[in-house]
């Protein structure tokens, strides 16, 4: 074969016999199989990447995001149902680096405010005419980069900008156009033909650490003393950033959006370091003193509220007794206002209390007078009055049936107690021993009796609450009494051929005006005599009467009631009141 070499010509026809016209005999090989190809060192491939410079992690994290946000909106019920057994531990370690970082900044806050190193550090901020927080930055880092902005080479516009935490940078946009100016100036001014390239700028308070690339300028705002390490940071970051968006950046008209994307990358870039005083970690033992002293009082009151509770928890738990009735338990500042019902031959309420082991310090009792029905209260009235008697009794419903004892025993004064009691509706003395009493009249013995009854008429009282005509049922029973003693006066006025009439006298305290308090009282009156009439009291004997106020404060609650009074009436009167 000859020496000559062989023309290019040739080599294209052989190239395209072997590869095809476009190596297409080999792509396609490849093509068919770049599935097996590529699963094969799919993993290593991504573990050498990410090894190598790191971009794999912030190439795949924006895409990450915005599959998950998207995954969240389109089935939130299964996302929620895969993050609820995390969610628990999630909340638990929130709150405690909330809790943590709050003790630390309010140890900060103490540390640099209400100590000798705080004033001092005040007084020297005020004479260098800056704010105690800058101030407090300068005297505890070494260095902190405040601000990092993202700039577009060609047309200077600020693509993107993270700033630290009370950072002193305020306007990134006129930094983004010092720079291009200063830029433009530098290149003007010294080389016309070469890119004139800034890596720093100082200012009085903050240095300015660039990195360039040819199509983006990543610039770093630093306070304190930059160190060599944070340029060559800066220049990776953007050496990331430049090959991951070269397309945005190429193609750039404006549109800033595609490059928030780039904001974690502009995060890492966020560096300081402390002073070596300000890293040694102490425990913030002001801060947990001075929530320790606010945490007393609170404490404090939370320990009596719950003491309290506990004393309304256990009144409200407590087994009843007869004559008692717990209407209501209320908390005010502190007390507890104890509303009770008691019949006034019941146990009285402050020894009830203290027999279920009750402190009484912050317990106000609020008292109600009612008449109890239950038949433990009936056998105790009964009890007292027969006591010093020889009578002996047993009480079986509404009948009350005496045995033992003589009739000599039986005054009419006993039998008015009896019948009087609430909730006894017949007394039989059948079985009660008769003993020839000393020749009395008839007449003698219905007058002793009609004079009894008549007194304890005039002493039977009921009840109002304020501003009502109602007849609350507590003083049920005590209608049901006075109907017996009017009942039994008229059948004694008619074996005595006396004339009478009953007066009910209605009553109001000095609440409102004279006018109003007369109106209230005939109520009350009306309301008792249509209670009467419907026990069977006839109409024609019941005389209602609104008195008006009794202008007595020390006698408020007794004034609003309804009171009973007999009276003669004339013939002229027994006529008109049988006529209607």
């Amino acid at each position: 074969m000859d020496n000559k070499s062989v023309p290019n010509s040739d080599i294209k026809n052989v190239q395209s016999l072997l590869l095809g016209e476009n190596n297409e005999l080999i792509t396609d090989a490849v093509r068919k199989d770049a599935r097996n190809i590529v699963g094969e060192v799919v993993t290593e491939a991504i573990h050498d990447r990410q090894a190598k410079d790191g971009s794999l992690v912030k190439t795949i994290a924006p895409m990450m995001e915005n599959a998950i946000s998207q995954s969240i909106e389109n089935n939130k019920a299964t996302f929620v149902d895969a993050m609820y057994p995390v969610v628990g531990s999630l909340v638990r370690k929130s709150v405690s680096v909330f809790f943590n970082s709050f003790l630390e900044k309010l140890n900060h806050l103490i540390e640099y405010s209400l100590t000798l190193k705080g004033i001092k550090w005040r007084i020297a901020a005020w004479r260098q005419g800056v704010s105690f927080t800058q101030y407090i930055l300068k005297q505890t880092f070494v260095y902190r980069v405040e601000d990092v902005l993202l700039i577009h080479k060609t047309s200077g516009t600020l693509l993107l900008d993270v700033a630290a935490e009370q950072s002193e940078c305020n306007d990134p946009e006129l930094t983004s156009a010092m720079l291009t100016a200063i830029n433009d100036f530098m290149m003007d001014s010294f080389k016309h033909n070469e890119e004139v390239i800034l890596d720093t700028i100082k200012t009085q308070e903050l240095t300015l650490v660039l990195a360039n690339s040819p199509k983006a300028i990543l610039v770093a705002a630093v306070s304190g003393i930059p160190p060599v390490e944070l340029q060559t940071h800066l220049q990776q970051t953007l050496d990331d950033i430049h090959q991951l968006y070269f397309t945005e950046l190429d193609e750039f008209v404006g549109d800033t959006a595609p490059f928030i994307k780039t904001e974690s990358h502009l995060r890492s870039c966020l560096l300081s370091e402390l002073n070596q005083s300000e890293q040694e970690k102490k425990a913030p033992w002001l801060a947990i003193a001075l929530l320790a002293i606010l945490m007393l009082p609170l404490s404090y009151l939370g320990f009596q509220q719950w003491k309290t509770q506990q004393v309304v928890n256990a009144l409200m738990a407590m087994p009843t007794t007869p004559g008692l009735h717990l209407e209501s338990v209320e908390t005010d500042s502190g007390n507890i206002l104890l509303t009770i019902m008691r019949d006034p031959v019941a146990v009285h309420t402050k020894s009830w209390l203290a027999s279920n082991e009750l402190d009484l310090a912050n317990i106000v009792i609020i008292e109600k007078r009612f008449a109890s029905l239950a038949p433990e209260v009936i056998h105790l009235k009964a009890q007292k009055i027969l006591g010093n008697t020889e009578f002996k009794f047993h009480i079986e419903g509404n009948e009350l049936r005496l045995t033992g004892g003589n009739s000599r025993q039986l005054s009419n004064q006993l039998l008015s107690e009896l019948n009087s009691i609430p909730g006894i509706n017949q007394l039989n003395t059948a079985a009660v021993r008769p003993i020839r009493q000393p020749q009395m009249s008839e007449n003698q013995a219905a007058t002793l009796l009609f004079d009894q009854l008549k007194k304890e008429l005039a002493s039977l009282t009921i009840t109002f609450d304020k501003q009502s005509a109602d007849i609350a049922s507590n003083m049920l029973p005590f209608v049901v009494s006075a109907k017996v003693h009017i009942l039994n006066l008229i059948q004694l006025a008619k074996q005595l051929s006396v004339p009478i009439g009953i007066v009910i006298s209605g009553y109001s305290d000095s609440t409102g005006n004279q006018a109003q308090n007369l109106a209230l009282s005939q109520q009350r009156a009306e309301q008792v005599k249509l209670s009467l009439v419907a026990e069977g009291v006839p109409n024609n004997m019941l005389h209602a009467v609104g008195i008006g106020e009794v202008p007595f404060a020390q006698v408020e609650f007794e004034a609003r009631a309804v009171m009973f009074s007999l009276i003669s009436l004339s013939p002229q009167n027994q006529a008109r009141n049988a006529n209607d």
